[in-house]
């Protein structure tokens, strides 16, 4: 009898304590996606130099060999030993690559909780539009204040390009129908300290 009675005790026990549910991720944070792009930046450091001071570089040199030779000259004439005219040295290579290429990655969101943020990790995702297979995650850390209610634009630059291949068959069409393009939100730090996800 007395095992029966400890046997219903258990069973009630059972049926009244509740079933422990895994741990459920916290919700979405507040943030819209309101602009995602990205763009291709090529840089020709020959065309940045600085040609106009090169040129008065150039003419004071000139002026200077012009001088020295008509010294030389006159000392010549008086049976002197002649000024060297200087040897203008060859330029050398600065170490500067001809051309450089860098992607700046940017997305514009707005904060919709009651919670100012103060650093977000995204990620901007690139699909093949035919077979939406991924083709390219870049991963990103900004630290940046977005007040409740407000909006902020987010600006990386990078040297890595969008995908690790490309795809011969879309070269000629325009940049923005070669992929399909997602922003996805990774991490949020707020201004109070916490963090999504939890």
């Amino acid at each position: 009898m007395r095992s029966i009675v400890l046997s219903i005790l258990l069973i009630l026990v059972a049926v009244h304590i509740p079933a422990q549910s895994p741990a459920s991720s916290s919700p979405e944070p507040d943030l819209e996606v309101l602009q995602k792009k990205w763009r291709v930046d090529y840089k020709n450091k020959a065309l940045e130099r600085d040609i106009v001071s090169e040129a008065a570089e150039r003419a004071r040199e000139d002026a200077q060999r012009r001088e020295i030779e008509r010294m030389n000259e006159i000392l010549r004439e008086q049976g002197m030993p002649t000024k060297d005219i200087p040897v203008r040295p060859l330029r050398r290579d600065t170490g500067r690559p001809g051309n450089t290429v860098a992607y700046t990655y940017s997305v514009k969101l707005r904060n919709r909780g009651k919670i100012g943020i103060r650093a977000i990790e995204w990620e901007y995702v690139f699909l093949d539009p035919g077979t939406k297979e991924e083709l390219g995650r870049r991963r990103f850390s900004s630290k940046s204040t977005i007040g409740p209610g407000r909006t902020k634009s987010l600006v990386v630059r990078s040297t890595i390009p969008p995908t690790g291949t490309i795809d011969a068959g879309n070269v000629n069409q325009k940049r923005e129908d070669r992929y399909l393009e997602q922003i996805v939100i990774v991490g949020v730090v707020y201004a109070d300290g916490s963090r999504w996800p939890a």
